[in-house]
């Protein structure tokens, strides 16, 4: 009871009033640097071996990061949460571990508080401390909000105590009175309004006692690393007259599973808005998701991970396990530059819960078919020196702008073939004095120095990109199509006389008959008209080009000279 504390315990009961101000605005703020962790943008390597807090998919998942503290005096004082789900019973981290916090499943029930008091010296103690609820740490901006259930009674608090031991309580941080004075003062109040208890009295010597109050959760933000709530007490050590304040954090969060699958690349039409997928080429140069991932769900990603993305996490890529700045490196691309220009080492995402947070209904050309790839991440680009392939002929002039297309320096301006370098590989010997003298082929390679350094310090980060220039022969000229001489004019001679001779020709044939004319009646041929006829014939000459057949009169004069000469024989 209050009256066996010592004699300056009065004294000491005012002084721990104000004392739990102050402490309770220290953790308010601690709280608050706590969460601005979250939001930092530096990204450490995790361990790539580390296990999880707890198993995946349990009611509770604990912060890898976190340490147990043994206590260091003869009474101490601890809050912690269990939680049930479909693999049972689980039990977070407490107030005694460095860095602690949990993760409750959104599959979990039965959330409870538990505050508990132990002496472990061979003598009573004299305990004086108060126990705060989730609600006295909320701000005006709080996302998840918990309460104390609403079915409590005092015989929660005090039936799990020593009979020496009694309970006061607050709607919020004091002041403390017992449950009738609360009731007088705040005719209105429920368990749920419930923001502080405080325990004082005597504790026996080797005992521990622990009040478990039943928590409801009004709301929550699981997609937020932010939307956090928080357990703690702030106490008094009368052995060494010392006081103490801790914390846990927990929030709520939905389980995600893990990065798997190829990697989608992209380039940036503008960061964190808009996205455009890079060509198939490169997107088949790009690995599959490995150990190189880790998964923080809490407040830094300075932790070892867990086993896997939790909503409201966030995921981090060490890109330099991923050999992608160095495969891409040769066919035009780098990746995204720090503001020395070295390639970035990490890539970061933070995690809403949806699919791909920032990819969904913002890429270009892949708006389908996204869920092929890792979810949650994507590997952004950047398109330094684009180049083309091209075709010359025997006898043409080559320079090096023939096959640049476009370049980016490292602030995304634009570069001209003269700011990058250029390699010609020509082992056939193509080309002399920039003019290809022979069928073949060559490569020629752009390069750009991106930074004097990469992942290897020793060696420059260099983008280059290659193109093949094809030298095809001359054609070569048919005779038979370009004559010369002699011969093209014989050509045209008679070319010229065999049509002069088909027209002439031509033009003695009869006219054919049309439709129209079979309508027309046939005129009778009458003798007039064949004897004019004839007469027109026989007065008809020759033509030059024509021929006209000497036969008929040669056989015809042989035949009348045989003849002759029977009858000379016959007569004599």
């Amino acid at each position: 009871m209050i009256d066996e504390f010592p004699r300056e315990a009065n004294k000491l009961q005012q002084q721990m009033k104000m004392n739990r101000q102050l402490i309770f605005i220290g953790v308010t703020i601690l709280g608050g640097l706590w969460l601005l962790l979250s939001l930092t943008t530096t990204v450490v390597q995790a361990a790539a071996d580390s296990e999880p807090a707890n198993a995946v998919g349990a009611a509770i998942v604990g912060n890898p990061s976190g340490t147990p503290v043994a206590a260091d005096t003869p009474i101490s004082y601890q809050a912690y949460l269990t939680a049930t789900n479909g693999q049972g019973l689980a039990t977070s981290q407490s107030t005694d571990y460095n860095n602690g916090g949990a993760l409750i499943d959104t599959t979990a029930t039965n959330l409870t508080a538990h505050f508990t008091i132990t002496n472990t010296s061979d003598q009573a103690q004299v305990p004086y401390v108060f126990f705060s609820l989730p609600k006295i740490y909320e701000g005006t901006t709080a996302t998840t909000k918990v309460r104390a259930a609403a079915n409590l009674s005092t015989a929660t608090f005090t039936d799990q105590l020593a009979s020496s031991m009694t309970v006061t309580y607050s709607p919020n941080n004091g002041p403390m009175q017992d449950y009738a004075s609360l009731m007088r003062d705040h005719p209105d109040f429920k368990w749920s309004d419930l923001g502080t208890f405080g325990v004082t009295g005597s504790i026996p010597a080797n005992s521990s006692y622990t009040i478990s109050i039943p928590l409801t959760a009004e709301q929550t933000d699981i997609n937020k690393i932010t939307g956090v709530a928080f357990l703690g007490y702030s106490g008094f050590n009368f052995a060494k007259n010392t006081g103490s304040a801790k914390t846990f954090p927990f929030r709520f969060a939905k389980s995600l599973g893990v990065v798997s699958g190829q990697y989608l690349a992209v380039t940036a039409q503008k960061l964190g808005e808009k996205y455009q997928a890079v060509p198939a080429d490169i997107q088949a140069l790009l690995p599959n998701a490995g150990r190189e991932v880790s998964y923080h769900n809490f407040f830094s990603t300075a932790d070892p991970g867990n086993a896997q993305l939790y909503s409201g996490g966030k995921i981090v890529i060490n890109l330099t396990q991923t050999k992608i700045a160095e495969t891409v490196a040769s066919h035009g691309y780098s990746v995204l530059l720090n503001a020395d220009h070295t390639p970035q080492t990490h890539y970061d995402y933070l995690s809403d819960g949806s699919q791909n947070p920032d990819v969904t209904n913002i890429l270009d050309g892949y708006s389908a078919a996204i869920n092929q790839f890792a979810p949650y991440v994507y590997i952004t680009l950047r398109h330094v020196l684009t180049v083309k392939d091209s075709t010359l002929q025997v006898g043409s002039d080559w320079t090096a702008a023939n096959n640049f297309v476009t370049g980016l320096d490292d602030a995304d301006q634009p570069l001209t073939v003269n700011q990058v370098t250029t390699t010609v590989n020509d082992p056939n010997h193509i080309l002399k004095n920039n003019v290809a003298v022979k069928a073949g082929s060559f490569s020629v390679t752009y390069a750009y120095q991106v930074a004097p350094t990469s992942y290897q310090a020793d060696q420059p980060y260099v983008i280059t990109n290659t193109a093949t220039v094809t030298v095809q022969p001359k054609p070569k000229t048919d005779p038979s199509q370009q004559p010369s001489g002699s011969d093209q004019s014989s050509s045209q001679s008679s070319s010229q006389s065999s049509s002069q001779s088909s027209s002439q020709s031509n033009s003695q044939l009869p006219t054919p008959v049309t439709k129209m004319d079979q309508l027309k009646p046939i005129t009778k041929i009458t003798k007039k008209t064949a004897t004019r006829s004839s007469k027109q014939h026989k007065e008809t000459l020759p033509q030059a080009g024509e021929q006209t057949s000497v036969w008929p009169a040669f056989i015809g004069f042989v035949l009348l000279g045989l003849l002759s000469w029977k009858r000379r024989k016959m007569s004599k």
